[in-house]
């Protein structure tokens, strides 16, 4: 599931509307990366990187969606939108390694 920035990561953040093979593969390597993400979370959490109230599912949710959101600001010529959310993945990453409660607002 690695594509980072390549053209399925293109697709992704636009996904074709129309029913065919190419949009089963796009919805397909989308639910590969979704379970490469959380899985990862879960290797954080076991080895105490994360605190064990985070729901990886959660967590890959966000940070796929501030990815695709840097893909898609990117397109439109925003040339800091990786920056940005490589910064916002990075607070969340600090936040869920040092709150046990998860629920806890993000500063």
């Amino acid at each position: 599931a690695q594509d980072p920035g390549g053209p399925v990561t293109q697709l992704a953040a636009t996904p074709p509307r129309a029913d065919g093979p190419l949009r089963d593969r796009v919805h397909a390597w989308r639910r590969s990366w979704h379970s490469t993400l959380a899985d990862e979370v879960r290797v954080a959490i076991n080895a105490g990187e994360l605190a064990s109230a985070v729901d990886p599912a959660q967590a890959a949710f966000e940070i796929d969606a501030l990815l695709m959101a840097a893909t898609r600001a990117a397109d439109a010529g925003d040339l800091r939108a990786h920056d940005h959310a490589r910064a916002a993945i990075e607070r969340r990453l600090r936040h869920w390694a040092a709150s046990h409660d998860t629920d806890v607002p993000l500063p």
